[in-house]
């Protein structure tokens, strides 16, 4: 049995611009006439007078800060955009494995913006159909993320596939776990990197490119005749995924 582990954030969904630049021209108090900014790209933004000198003021990294906040705006995360084919791809995957969708902010500071984050996720993945929207897993940061995953391999009779994004960390954090937790893991965890185009080699554990979702037949497919030979007694299941 296979179960997938998705990353909501970079993964499945990008920011909406139109609507992120809003809130943060609101939240931000830096008072630009809406009609400048209907139809700015988010790099344009970002080089305005008054966001220039609001960055100047608060520091980049208190900068940087604050777009995150906004970023978990409810408002925002419910108009979020999916990704070019996700749904598709991820309806795909759910024909040959269980599903559950995960992110990671760190929203434990404020129980009502958690709450409010958690029903705008579980919102926008409903509102888009993607299958399964009502198993989510949050996460407050990545060690929470590592715990998680470490101990959904080990205590789990399936082949755990988690896609990310944001597989640098993910591997390095992986790699600081015992050699003999990772040998456990070994055969029973993959890591699909999202966006990545050609695979890179890791001692840890299995690590397979995934460019996009337009490519999840073909990367699924790869991956379980790599299975099949590892195994030659793969179970019926997914054999039949051609």
């Amino acid at each position: 049995m296979i179960h997938f582990l998705l990353n909501i954030d970079d993964a499945i969904a990008e920011r909406n611009t139109s609507v992120f630049i809003a809130l943060c021209n609101t939240k931000l108090k830096l008072g630009i006439d809406e009609s400048r900014l209907q139809t700015l790209h988010y790099h344009e933004f970002l080089l305005l007078p008054e966001v220039v000198n609001y960055r100047q003021r608060l520091g980049d990294r208190n900068f940087e800060r604050a777009l995150r906040w906004i970023e978990l705006e409810p408002h925002h995360r419910i108009h979020m955009y999916p990704l070019k084919h996700a749904i598709a791809g991820i309806s795909q995957l759910a024909k040959i494995g269980t599903l559950t969708y995960y992110s990671t902010h760190q929203t434990h500071y404020s129980t009502q913006l958690q709450a409010q984050v958690m029903q705008a996720t579980r919102a926008w993945l409903s509102v888009h159909h993607f299958p399964c929207s009502d198993r989510v897993l949050f996460y407050d940061d990545s060690h929470d993320k590592l715990c998680s995953i470490t101990e959904l391999v080990m205590s789990n009779a399936y082949h755990l596939v988690v896609i990310d994004a944001h597989y640098g960390p993910l591997l390095t954090d992986l790699s600081s776990l015992s050699q003999n937790l990772l040998k456990k893991m070994q055969h029973s965890f993959t890591l699909y990197a999202f966006g990545m185009v050609e695979e890179t080699q890791s001692d840890a554990i299995e690590v397979v490119a995934f460019p996009g979702w337009e490519h999840t037949d073909a990367c699924i497919q790869s991956w379980i005749e790599r299975l099949e030979e590892r195994f030659a007694h793969a179970s019926p299941r997914l054999k039949s995924w051609r």
